[in-house]
């Protein structure tokens, strides 16, 4: 494994407001490929920036961060539009960020700014269905693009981020969540009630332990989720299971591991262990492989399985990072660091598509 390559670092000066770049080295881009951009957070806005450190971009650049804060942005499948939450319709002069959340949507370059859904409390990480035509977010709602029919998912949504994130079958047509402490998958009718529409894959996480973090796999026939169970003191024991959707077999893929993130191939895994760096396995479980012994954070597959972006947080300088390294763990680069007060989060790749223009 070679070592970290410089690239961009952020300082943030007293506030999120002011920022310093200093471009260092950059990837190159080969034989003439456009640069791919990365979507992320960045303090308390949402940013873009291409994928050798140039042209860093600030969507939504709110003159006042202690106050009004956008988070957990998600591309639309063509790459055109981007949703994400924000307090920024919240009443008051400095509105608490963790009980006046709403959903919202932008176009790619950050102008077009709509409310999409309003729930009167918190609500997080939105996630754009294939299809393009809904927005599934926590706690356990899903909503149509243009903000009509807000749908709550059944079954008693868990606390915090317990559940983990829901996850959308290939097709749109379906969704894989967390209810009661075990997994559903539920078929999306046009519209009405969702309840009598979802079914139940695992059935015993009330008594021991907790299942969680659907991942549906690329190719459609597959669902990634973990069971975690107590360990000493206040840890967890987590364990990557697979549900077949051709058989409903559950089979235990990877013992101690980590939240998994399918490659777009569908034909590896890879998570991250906190304690020794990110591993991959084969989507049997099998020829599992350490491909960085350092950085934590969750691995986000490119679209051509090429390359792995990493997020990773410092204590000892209170900083955050994003990473890019090949899939096998090569070439690592620090693409971002941002340090003090908020940080980086939630990198993504652009999707790749023939339309990609701002409505």
């Amino acid at each position: 494994m070679s070592g970290k390559k410089p690239g961009i670092v952020l300082i943030l000066l007293a506030t999120a407001c002011m920022i310093v770049i200093f471009s260092t080295s950059a990837q190159e881009n080969v034989d003439g490929v456009p640069l791919r951009e990365i979507l992320f957070e960045c303090g308390a806005d949402i940013c873009l920036i291409n994928e050798d450190g140039t042209d860093l971009r600030n969507l939504t650049d709110y003159p006042d961060p202690r106050c009004i804060r956008y988070s957990y942005p998600s591309w639309s499948p063509d790459g055109s539009r981007i949703v994400f939450i924000s307090n920024r319709d919240a009443k008051g002069d400095c509105p608490d960020f963790f009980n006046d959340l709403d959903i919202y949507i932008m176009n790619a370059d950050g102008s077009n700014m709509r409310l999409v859904a309003n729930t009167d409390g918190w609500s997080g990480y939105p996630i754009w269905s294939p299809d393009g035509k809904r927005i599934a977010f926590l706690y356990g709602y899903i909503v149509d693009v243009d903000g009509t029919n807000l749908r709550e998912l059944p079954g008693s949504q868990p606390a915090a981020f317990d559940g983990g994130l829901p996850s959308w079958s290939p097709d749109g047509q379906q969704l894989a969540y967390t209810a009661d402490n075990n997994i559903f998958i539920l078929d999306i009718p046009d519209k009405g009630p969702l309840d009598n529409h979802s079914r139940q894959i695992t059935y015993d996480g009330s008594v021991s332990g907790s299942y969680h973090s659907p991942a549906w796999s690329p190719n459609g026939n597959e669902i990634l989720f973990v069971k975690s169970l107590p360990a000493p003191g206040a840890n967890l024991y987590h364990h990557i299971h697979k549900f077949d959707l051709g058989t409903d077999e559950v089979t235990l893929l990877c013992e101690y591991c980590g939240i998994p993130s399918w490659s777009p191939d569908s034909n590896q895994i890879a998570y991250v262990d906190w304690d020794q760096g990110v591993f991959v396995i084969d989507a049997d479980g099998s020829n599992r492989r350490r491909i960085l012994d350092s950085l934590v954070g969750f691995p986000v597959w490119s679209a051509d399985g090429r390359h792995i972006l990493i997020q990773s947080f410092s204590q000892d300088d209170r900083s955050s990072s994003i990473f890019i390294m090949n899939a096998d763990g090569t070439d690592v680069v620090e693409l971002i660091t941002l340090e003090l007060n908020y940080g980086v989060a939630e990198p993504q790749w652009r999707p790749q598509s023939e339309d990609t223009e701002d409505e």
